[in-house]
């Protein structure tokens, strides 16, 4: 397929510039002074400045201040690194395997990857493990539900927040240490605390269950690749780094050009918003050979699906650790994977790319 690096389209109520080549996404991803993240809600394609009136922190920043915030929660963040931390997370992948094994496989996405992120997320938290499935309740989106009206979802999100806030004065959880944490010598705020945990929820629910429904998928239609990873088990770091390249669970995200700015020809007025195309800059034929093909060896795999620069993912380590960990106990625990049932989503093709997103995933499991 053809791909624009630039191209000027309509969206969200205006003109958006987006880009696409992955050079020009990184050089601009480094370039703050001029592509800025420091905006309340407009980094967010919608827009999310009309259902919520603080920032996320720390994304919602740029240098030097984005580091100081995003300092506060690094130590947490970078747990999954830890033996401990992998102990734990494997420990609940192998239980939950062992009871898709004991009923045959099942529903992957909502049966499957939906708790299982949400149950990985209370570990993070150090929350209970009950916690996450009420997590799980809300379902695939936190913000939107059919049916369900957006600012009304946004709300109950807020006010969860809120109340959990309250009721963890003193203890270890993450909501407690927000409460704990200073910053230039004082208390943080409850719109600062709140921003926090807002892009906990945010920003890791549906990209992390897409990340993990697409790799179960793939192995269940490529059986070949399914041995190779019984036998080589190492395979599936390198799996894990292909996958998030191919599915790239985030397609996009913005940037203000307060003072305006150049991409190339393209000029950017002041004030004007450009699009990031993390999934089309990881098909970037220019970069990785044969793009649209997934090679779970792929080296190097210098993708960008969890973002570049200052402001890349704060919870990479935390998806990874999840992936590879399913990767692994899935090809321990099962000998044949089968797809019964799949849907998958499709995409804006000015901004998306297709391949593995499902919304409903049934396979048999032995």
């Amino acid at each position: 397929m053809t791909r624009l690096e630039t191209e000027v389209v309509q969206m969200d109520g205006e003109d958006i510039i987006l880009v696409r080549g992955l050079r020009d996404l990184r050089r601009v991803c480094m370039d703050w002074a001029h592509f800025s993240n420091d905006v309340l809600g407009r980094i967010q394609i919608p827009a999310e400045d009309q259902t919520r009136d603080f920032r996320q922190y720390p994304i919602e920043f740029d240098p030097p201040a984005h580091g100081n915030w995003r300092a506060l929660v690094d130590s947490m963040f970078a747990r999954p690194r830890t033996p401990e931390f992998e102990a734990r997370i494997s420990d609940l992948v192998s239980w939950m395997v062992a009871d898709l094994r004991a009923r045959g496989g099942g529903e992957i996405v909502r049966d499957f990857a939906l708790p299982l992120q949400s149950r990985a997320l209370a570990v993070l938290l150090d929350m209970p493990l009950s916690e996450g499935d009420l997590w799980a309740s809300w379902g695939f989106h936190v913000f939107r539900s059919e049916g369900e009206n957006d600012l009304d979802r946004a709300g109950a999100l807020v006010r969860y927040l809120e109340r959990t806030l309250d009721a963890a004065t003193g203890d270890d959880s993450f909501f407690g240490r927000l409460q704990r944490m200073t910053i230039d010598g004082r208390p943080l705020t409850r719109h600062e605390q709140l921003g926090f945990a807002h892009l906990v929820f945010a920003g890791g629910r549906d990209t992390v269950i897409n990340l993990i429904s697409g790799g179960i998928g793939y192995l269940a239609r490529n059986p070949a690749i399914f041995a190779r990873l019984k036998t080589e088990p190492t395979l599936a770091v390198s799996a894990t780094e292909e996958l998030v390249r191919f599915i790239s669970p985030l397609s996009l995200l913005g940037r203000v050009c307060p003072g305006g700015g150049q991409i190339k020809d393209t000029t950017v007025q002041p004030g004007q918003r450009i699009g990031l195309c993390f999934a089309q800059a990881n098909r970037d034929p220019a970069i990785f050979d044969d793009p649209d093909t997934i090679r779970i060896d792929r080296n190097p795999n210098p993708h960008v699906a969890f973002g570049s620069g200052p402001h890349t993912c704060l919870g990479n380590a935390h998806a990874r650790l999840l992936s590879r960990t399913v990767l692994t106990e899935f090809a321990t625990a099962f000998d044949r994977l089968e797809v019964v049932e799949a849907t998958e989503r499709t995409f804006d093709p000015r901004v998306g790319v297709s391949g593995l997103h499902f919304s409903r995933l049934v396979i048999n499991a032995s």
